[in-house]
Order: C-alpha cells, then sequence, then structure tokens
C-alpha cells in the first residue's frame, strides 16, 4: 500500500475519545474475530501495573499502582490473510457493514506507546502465527513474521494484543471502575448477543480479583431491562425500517477511588 503519516494521523485525532477508548475498539474487534455463532467465545482484558506496593493509608484502605499496560486476548479466528490486509488498508472497508470506518486501529497509538499483535490462526488446514507491531512512521504493519506452529491439543486460534506503555495519567486504577464503565458501552453487545456473547473477563496480570463484565446484566443484576420489547417502524421513501426498542436501568452509583497524586 501507498506509504501514510502515521503519526500526524494519530496526532489529527480530534474525535472525543478517552483512554479506555481503544480497550473498547479491541474488545469490538475481539467479538467480531469470534464471531455470532460460537457460544464459546472468551476475551480476557488483563490489567499489568507499575509494579509499586501498594500504600496503606488507614486500616482496610489500600491504594493500588498505575495501570500501565493492557492485554485483551481472545480465541477468535486470529489474523488471517484477509483480517490482516484490511488491517493494512489505511481506512479500509472490510468492517463497513458493521459501521467500522477502517480508522480505530490509529486509537490505540493515540493513548499507547507501544501496540504489538500475535495471533495464531488456519490457513489450509494448517495453524500459523503471526505477529507484527505497530507503526509510527509510514507503515501500519512493521516487523512481521509468520511461522508454521506445530499442532498439539492445547493449540487454538486466537490473538494477543497488547497495548503498551499507557500515555494517560489519568487511567482509572480500579478494575471495577473499569470494569463497569465497559459494560455501558459494550450494553449493546450484550443486550443483543444473547447466548453467544463471548465472555468477558477483566483481571490483574496475576489473575486475580476477576470480575466477568457479563454477570452485570440480567434480572437480578446491577443492569437490568425495564418493561417489555417494543417494535416501531419507521417509513421511508422506498422502504420501511423495522426496530426493536430495548430499555435498560442502571442502578450502580458512580464509585470513586482515592490514590496519591
Amino acid at each position: 500500500m501507498s506509504k501514510i503519516n502515521i503519526d500526524r494521523i494519530v496526532r489529527d485525532i480530534k474525535s472525543k475519545t478517552t483512554s479506555l477508548t481503544p480497550v473498547i475498539e479491541a474488545v469490538c474487534n475481539s467479538i467480531d474475530a469470534i464471531g455470532s455463532e460460537r457460544t464459546d467465545g472468551t476475551i480476557d482484558i488483563i490489567v499489568k501495573r507499575n509494579g509499586q506496593q501498594s500504600l496503606e493509608l488507614e486500616p482496610n484502605q489500600n491504594t493500588l499502582s498505575d495501570i500501565v499496560s493492557i492485554d485483551i486476548i481472545d480465541n477468535g479466528v486470529g489474523f488471517t490473510e484477509e483480517n490482516k490486509d484490511s488491517f493494512d488498508t489505511y481506512r479500509s472497508g472490510f468492517k463497513m457493514s458493521k459501521g467500522g470506518k477502517g480508522f480505530g486501529r490509529f486509537m490505540y497509538l493515540k493513548y499507547f506507546s507501544h501496540v504489538s499483535v500475535e495471533s495464531i490462526y488456519l490457513e489450509d488446514g494448517k495453524y500459523k502465527q503471526r505477529s507484527f507491531v505497530f507503526g509510527h512512521a509510514d507503515e501500519i504493519i512493521e516487523h512481521e513474521k509468520i511461522e508454521d506452529v506445530d499442532y498439539n491439543d492445547s493449540i487454538h486460534t486466537g490473538t494477543i494484543l497488547h497495548l503498551t506503555s499507557i500515555k494517560s495519567p489519568d487511567f482509572d486504577k480500579g478494575l471495577e471502575v473499569i470494569a463497569r464503565k465497559l459494560v455501558e458501552r459494550l450494553l449493546v453487545f450484550f443486550v443483543t448477543g444473547g447466548n453467544t456473547t463471548p465472555q468477558i473477563t477483566i483481571k490483574e496480570e496475576d489473575g486475580s480479583n476477576a470480575i466477568v463484565l457479563n454477570n452485570y446484566i440480567g434480572g437480578n443484576s446491577d443492569i437490568q431491562q425495564i418493561g417489555a420489547d417494543e417494535k416501531i417502524t419507521i417509513h421511508g421513501h422506498e422502504k420501511d425500517w423495522q426496530f426493536l426498542i430495548k430499555i435498560y436501568k442502571i442502578y450502580y452509583a458512580i464509585i470513586h477511588y482515592s490514590h496519591l497524586s
């Protein structure tokens, strides 16, 4: 493809986004990679901190170390040649039917200094591993490597996205706060996907404090549907548009965590 000025594109991003936006983008991509037919999809959001020890201000009140990097791991189809070619095309139309604009990949670099991918996919009945880093100069993909993978019972397709060295100092520290913000922004997937929505879990790097986002939604959960579904029709000049209205109420309050500056 033609060369582009990636750093310039990233600097020119003016949309109203936050440091959580690339995580939401990554989870949406993982949901697409898993597909709407599977019931065994999983997405893990792994939070990595700077290693500083927590400080006890008062009994039973600790601060949390800053989050510096985040991994998003899924068991989707992986970075196939088709997905890779789309990714390597600026403003690709590959996901246009789903509302994609081919621009989200640059959002990662707006908030993280280094971004890389490791992915296993199937090609002609054989497993392959593709790895690369996001370029900052004039190439979207740099240092790409493709290797054959010897099959064993533990091998499966999937992708790990490494978002490393966060640029924003105000990223939330508490996993519960992050989880609730993610659920609100990903609500459409939970309410329309049913039992095919992947299980999405956020956890610390050592696996502790795991929170399953799916558990926030349901009859006795923090986010509940109010009333029954309602169908409406909007009449257009050439066709009618059918919509299904669902109303949900969020019962939890915003939680603020204090921390040392």
